[in-house]
């Protein structure tokens, strides 16, 4: 899956990935002391003009790992996360991103065939997304759109759904 950032009419793609690795990264660093605690919030970034916000919280440990590790393990995980834009964020017009070369064209190039692109939509870029959508479709990409209310940031958690791309 590779993400798009959609915001007056401009696009950019997230780095979910490298930003995760952060997270991780991080977790690892103070592994100590997020398992001493209850809740950890945390930030990475930024990584190409996006920043992250986590929170890791214990987990519930399984009834088969009980029995198979003891009452003492601990399991720890990120509960929620939200990305924002940083205001020097390097986006692009659907004309831009169309253009050979382009920071969009780049980040196509990198997704195997297979990739479900997701785009993150704000109200004012609807049609940035049905234009975007269709070259890329055309070009044999999966498309999903996950509209957002102005304001709200591109989020996710655990419990949350997968895009559904068509």
């Amino acid at each position: 899956e590779q993400h798009f950032h959609l915001l007056a009419g401009r696009v950019a793609a997230i780095p979910l990935g490298p930003l995760k690795r952060r997270v991780r990264d991080q977790l690892q660093r103070h592994s100590r002391h997020v398992a001493q605690s209850r809740r950890h919030e945390g930030t990475v970034g930024p990584v190409d003009g996006f920043v992250m916000d986590f929170t890791i919280e214990r987990r519930r440990v399984s009834v088969v790992d009980e029995l198979r590790y003891g009452r003492a393990m601990i399991r720890v995980g990120v509960s929620h996360w939200s990305i924002h834009p940083e205001a020097d964020l390097a986006s692009e017009t659907v004309t831009e991103a169309l253009r050979r070369g382009s920071r969009f064209q780049a980040a196509l190039k990198s997704c195997p065939p297979e990739t479900a692109l997701t785009f993150w939509v704000y109200p004012d870029s609807f049609v940035a997304f049905r234009r975007l959508q269709q070259v890329v479709q055309q070009a044999g990409f999966r498309v999903a759109g996950r509209p957002l209310p102005q304001g709200v940031l591109v989020s996710g958690s655990p419990d949350g759904t997968r895009s559904q791309s068509q």
